[in-house]
């Protein structure tokens, strides 16, 4: 394990149509901030 920071660009617009391109499960408890990110979903 690297000892060295990592850092990562800020200020990084992300658009509506991106964030609804992830594929989030979310939960049953406080789905605002408890999910998990899946895989991509495939095309049929």
């Amino acid at each position: 394990m690297s000892s060295t920071p990592v850092f990562y660009p800020t200020g990084i617009a992300v658009s509506d149509a991106e964030i609804n391109a992830v594929n989030l499960r979310r939960t049953d408890f406080h789905d605002e901030w408890n999910y998990a990110i899946l895989p991509k979903r495939r095309r049929a």
